[in-house]
This record gives structure tokens, C-alpha cells and sequence, in this order.
């Protein structure tokens, strides 16, 4: 009985063990199985994430393209719209410079008199242009010669220092302005081909006359190069010696003639610019200012008539001289002037647009 007892004993102790392994092992299997649940929910969590955020960046990728093509559209509009709005303007200009043109031609007939009526032309004899060219460039040098004696040098110490080097000077830019003027007509040849070897050759020869026309314009009228300053001078010491010598070289009728002829003086009505460098008692000179306007272009003539000082600025007849090369002259005359039915007429065939007369 004993021996049954203890054998029953052993077998229950087994059946506990067998069954305490077959626990366990089920546990690890639910807990292999749990396992794997969390990561298939892991994997399952991370694809949907990676679907939203592909998502989101599909929606990120579609709108700033959508963005893109909405910029060109705008862009495109914007460019018709300016395409229609130079058009408009252009349009604008074209029946405003009609309409102007219209207006002056009705003006210029109530302005036209009588005693304006063409004349008959009268039969002349075929003319020597060459001869006349040759004698009028003649007459001109002699008329400068005896303006230039009967005004003068300037009579200070930085005239007689340095004067003849600023009018070789200005005399070497007159001929310097028919080399560069030669070049650049032959520059603009439309048979040169551009930036062929020919082509470079000219470039290049029209650059370094161009340098020598700053030089030669410096030596006449600036003095930087020509004077030999003590380099231990102050600032305003050597600005004050410069001031001297374009003051001087501007007040040499010889000089002035000889810049306003190479093109170099004129163009802007600005206060001490242009003719405005001028010294004041040549501008008050209406003879000598008559023979400056002779030499400018009609272009640099633009800003003339402000320039002018004292007995010039009452000359009427040098004032519709300058209006007639350079309409822009006219809206500095006196009023009295500027409502003359003639002098308006001058400016009208001059170029003046009719809505810029003088209304008294």
C-alpha cells in the first residue's frame, strides 16, 4: 500500500510537470504569437503612415506645381498686358505727335502773313560749292581771329604759365573731333562686318583716339596733368590751383571757340555746367555768343538760350536764332517773346510742340 501510494504520488508529481510544460509552452507560443501581432500591426501602422505622408507629399508636389503653372500663367498675362499697354502707348504717341502736328500746321497758317509769302525763285547760275565751302571756312577763321583780339586773353599769371599748352590743346581737339568722327561713320558701315579683324582694328584706333581726347581736353581746360603740383600741397590747395586753371582756360575766347567747335561744351541747361563753365562776361558778350551758337550742333544747343548773361539775354534777335536752331531755347525767353506770332512761328518749324507755346 505504501509502495502504490508513493508510485501514485510520482505519477501525479509527473502529470503536474507534464502539464506545468505544456502551460508553458502554450504561454510561449501566445506570447510568440503576440509578438508577431505587434509587429504585423507595427508594419501595418508604418505603411499607413508612409501612404499619408506620400499622400501629403503628392498634395505638396501637386500644388506647387499647380503653384509653377499659375506663376507662368501670370506672367504670361503680365507680359500681353505690357505687350498691349506699349502697343496702347505707342499708339497714343503716334496719334498725339499727329494731332500736335496738326495743331501747329493750323497755327502756322493763322500765323502766316503776307509778308511771309514765299517769293518766285529767281534764276541763278550753277555755284563753285567747293569754293564757296573753302571761303566760308576761310571768312569764319577770320572772324574768329578778330573776336578773339578784340576781346582778349586773359590777362593773370596762370594764362601766361600755362596758356599756350591749353590752346595747343584745344586746337589739337578740333582735329582729334574729324578722326573720331571718320571712324565712327566708317564703324557704322553696314558693309563692316561686326567685330570682324577690320572691325577690331577701327574699335581699337577710335579707343585710343578717344583717350587721347580726354588728355588733350584735361591739358585745356582742367589743368590735373598740366600743372606740376607740389605733391605735399593740401587738398584745398591744389583744388584751389585747379579752380584757377579752368577758370582761366574759360575765360580764353581763343579756348572756348576752339571746345564748343570739337564738340566737347554745350548740351545742358544746368547752372555752371555746359555753357554754363563759360565766364560770365564772354556769355555776356552777344557777339561772342553769337559765334558759339554758330559752332554748336543743333543738339548741343539745347540748353543755350539758359546760359546766357547780360547784354546776350536782351539780344531778341540772338534768342530767335537760338530758338531756331534748338526749339528748347524758347521756353527761357521772356514772355513778351515767347508770345511774338513770329518768334512762335520760328519755334513751331523748329520742332516745338503747339501745346508748349506760351499761353499769356
Amino acid at each position: 500500500m505504501i509502495a502504490l501510494g508513493k508510485k501514485l504520488q510520482e505519477q501525479g508529481e509527473a502529470l503536474k510537470t507534464k502539464e506545468a510544460e505544456v502551460k508553458q509552452e502554450e504561454l510561449r507560443e501566445d506570447h510568440d504569437e503576440a509578438l508577431e501581432m505587434n509587429d504585423a500591426f507595427d508594419k501595418d501602422k508604418a505603411h499607413g503612415e508612409a501612404l499619408e505622408m506620400n499622400a501629403e507629399f503628392n498634395k505638396d508636389k501637386d500644388h506647387e506645381e499647380a503653384l509653377g503653372i499659375n506663376k507662368e500663367i501670370d506672367e504670361a498675362k503680365a507680359a500681353g498686358i505690357r505687350v498691349q499697354e506699349k502697343a496702347k502707348f505707342a499708339e497714343e504717341a503716334r496719334l498725339s505727335a499727329e494731332a500736335d502736328r496738326a495743331v501747329a500746321a493750323e497755327v502756322l497758317k493763322k500765323l502766316q502773313g503776307s509778308d511771309t509769302a514765299p517769293m518766285p525763285a529767281e534764276k541763278t547760275e550753277p555755284m563753285n560749292t567747293e569754293s564757296v565751302a573753302e571761303a566760308s571756312v576761310e571768312d569764319a577763321k577770320d572772324t574768329d581771329e578778330t573776336l578773339i583780339e578784340k576781346i582778349g586773353a586773359p590777362d593773370n599769371e596762370t594764362f601766361k604759365k600755362y596758356g599756350s599748352k591749353m590752346r595747343e590743346a584745344a586746337d589739337a581737339l578740333v582735329s582729334l573731333k574729324e578722326k573720331i568722327i571718320a571712324n565712327d561713320k566708317k564703324l557704322k558701315d553696314e558693309n563692316l562686318e561686326f567685330k570682324s579683324a577690320e572691325w577690331k582694328i577701327l574699335w581699337d584706333e577710335n579707343e585710343a583716339l578717344n583717350d587721347q581726347r580726354n588728355e588733350l581736353l584735361s591739358d585745356a581746360t582742367r589743368g590735373s596733368k598740366a600743372i606740376d603740383l607740389d605733391p605735399y600741397l593740401r587738398e584745398n590747395e591744389r583744388d584751389a590751383e585747379l579752380k584757377k586753371y579752368r577758370e582761366t582756360a574759360m575765360s580764353d575766347p581763343y579756348i572756348v571757340l576752339h571746345i564748343v567747335e570739337s564738340g566737347n561744351l554745350g548740351y545742358t541747361h544746368r547752372e555752371k555746367e555746359g555753357l554754363g563753365k563759360i565766364n560770365a562776361e564772354l556769355r555776356s558778350n552777344p557777339e561772342f555768343m553769337s559765334r558759339v551758337l554758330d559752332k554748336l550742333s543743333s543738339r548741343a544747343a539745347e540748353g543755350f538760350w539758359a546760359h546766357t548773361q547780360g547784354e546776350t539775354a536782351k539780344d531778341k534777335n540772338l534768342y530767335i536764332k537760338a530758338v531756331k536752331k534748338n526749339h528748347l531755347n524758347y521756353q527761357w525767353g521772356k514772355p513778351e517773346w515767347k508770345s511774338d506770332p513770329k518768334i512762335q512761328k520760328t519755334a513751331l518749324e523748329s520742332g516745338l510742340s503747339s501745346a508748349y507755346l506760351y499761353k499769356s
